[in-house]
């Protein structure tokens, strides 16, 4: 019961961690073994909150390919979190809240994106600066939100020129 299994991770892992005085940031999720149902409930939560992944594989392997890793030849690979690599839903979350002026929300989310992405990290700091300007605006403090767009309009055209898989010129 794959939602069952994401509830109970949940549950537990916030309670343990709260315990112990760690953070899902701290967590690093190996899902190689257990069943199907299970690695994915902990690549979900693991995505969700910021942990990092692992997963040992190896090229040679019994039953012609198909079978576990032969003793001696494993691999560990240590994986980022696909979160980051995506960041899907914080781009979504903050294109539906900048749609709706929500311009203080769109900047606390994008603040905290900024802190969980390395590599989009840039995009959400420029974000963050335009929906500064964008609130600024709205209050009439015109000359701060000019000073805040044209600061996050430079950060994100310096993304857009470093990133070519942005397709954005």
């Amino acid at each position: 019961d794959l939602e069952r299994s994401v509830a109970e991770l949940l549950r537990e892992l916030s309670r343990i961690l709260d315990l112990w005085d760690f953070s899902f940031h701290d967590l690093l999720g190996d899902y190689t073994g257990g069943t199907k149902t299970m690695s994915a409930a902990l690549v979900l939560v693991l995505a969700e909150k910021g942990g990092l992944f692992s997963y040992v594989g190896g090229a040679g392997r019994t039953k012609e390919g198909l079978g576990v890793v032969i003793n001696g030849q494993e691999k560990a690979l240590y994986l980022e979190n696909p979160w980051d690599v995506l960041a899907i839903g914080a781009c979504r979350d903050a294109e539906l809240l900048f749609n709706r002026c929500r311009f203080l929300a769109v900047r606390d989310l994008a603040a905290e994106s900024a802190r969980r992405t390395e590599r989009h990290r840039p995009f959400f700091e420029a974000l963050q600066h335009i929906s500064d300007g964008y609130y600024a605006w709205d209050n009439f403090h015109y000359k701060q939100a000019l000073d805040r767009l044209k600061r996050g309009s430079s950060l994100l055209r310096g993304y857009a020129s470093a990133s070519p898989q942005t397709g954005v010129k």
